[in-house]
């Protein structure tokens, strides 16, 4: 089984991943840093090609694992019960999300990893105006 763990706040993404941890799972922390996004698939193929046979947790900030995963449900190169993906909401509280057979993840939150440039933008515009 392979666990997906993403969340706002690393704090969270890490106590969650302690939480779900036993004596034989792989946890594999952030293995997108300092990694270009065109090559973070490669650690995902490592760790499902040669580690199957453990529990695997990458906890992670990069929707790159993500959707590859989903592309793989969805070319039934895995099957959806072999994946899962945690949101960590806080230090304490997660929800689950599972990919359909389309490789879409189920209860996904809506514009997770969107970056809203207008909302952005004016707050980064309020934050040099007001440091000048």
């Amino acid at each position: 089984m392979l666990t997906i763990i993403v969340g706002f706040e690393t704090e969270w993404i890490n106590a969650i991943g302690e939480k779900l941890r036993d004596k034989n799972t792989r946890m594999y922390d952030f293995p997108e840093t300092k990694l270009h996004p065109n090559k973070q698939p490669i650690i995902l193929y490592n760790i499902l090609g040669l580690e199957r046979q453990y529990n695997s947790i990458i906890k992670t900030h990069s929707n790159v694992y993500i959707s590859v995963c989903g592309h793989l449900v969805a070319e039934h190169a895995l099957q959806k019960n072999e994946l899962k993906v945690v949101i960590a909401n806080s230090v304490t509280d997660y929800s689950v999300s599972n990919y359909d057979d389309e490789g879409m993840l189920e209860n996904w939150p809506y514009g997770f990893f969107s970056w809203d440039s207008n909302t952005h933008l004016n707050e980064f515009i309020k934050i040099i105006r007001s440091t000048r």
